[in-house]
């Protein structure tokens, strides 16, 4: 009698010991999953997202060639400079679909020599995370406001990693015809460069 009490609770004990060890193997499978998962999902910030290495996020263009050739304008790096150009050679547009290669932009960026203002690399990261959700597929109907003002636009750089080349995406047009970028991200963006060009005194919106 005493055996058979001991080989009962020995099984008992052993089955307690093996249920801890299930219940860990178990847990084990399941965040193996999720991570699996999560490396599989993708929404609309998925791709490579700015990884704040980018030579180039922010860009105020102006052109007018009215009375002449005007062509001024500055990126935002990613130290927070504003780098100013002035009647740029060998200037390189991206395509018709707003792609640009890194080695080109690069090669734009070269040609803006002039620190002209400075933010804060704080201030700029919050800007730049809203890139990854700017859309451009939906704009305001274009207005003419006037003739012989010019053109001037402001863009952000989003990486397209299918593409393998930066995509320049136009935030708002001002000058002969205003537009604006509909996308929510897209307007904060906007008012937010609207009023750095008007604090850096390096142009007012019209």
């Amino acid at each position: 009698m005493l055996n058979t009490t001991t080989r009962i609770t020995s099984k008992n004990y052993t089955l307690m010991k093996s249920i801890p060890m299930n219940l860990l193997k178990t847990s084990f499978l399941l965040m193996s999953l999720v991570f699996i998962l999560s490396l599989n999902s993708c929404d609309k910030d998925c791709g490579e997202p700015n990884s704040f290495n980018d030579p180039v996020y922010f860009q105020y263009d102006a052109q007018n060639f009215a009375w002449g050739i005007y062509h001024v304008g500055w990126f935002i790096d990613k130290n927070g400079d504003f780098r100013s150009y002035d009647l740029p050679a060998n200037w390189n547009e991206p395509d018709s679909l707003g792609y640009i290669s890194k080695s080109d932009l690069e090669s734009n960026l070269g040609k803006a020599d002039s620190i002209i203002y400075h933010i804060s690399i704080p201030e700029l990261q919050n800007q730049v995370a809203l890139i990854n959700d700017v859309d451009d597929d939906k704009f305001s109907a274009i207005e003419n406001v006037g003739a012989d003002i010019g053109t001037v636009e402001l863009f952000c750089y989003k990486w397209d990693e299918g593409h393998n080349a930066y995509k320049r995406i136009r935030l708002v047009t001002g000058g002969d015809f205003k537009q604006e970028n509909l996308d929510p991200e897209a307007k904060e963006l906007a008012a937010w460069l609207i009023a750095l060009g008007e604090e850096s005194g390096s142009f007012y919106w019209y």
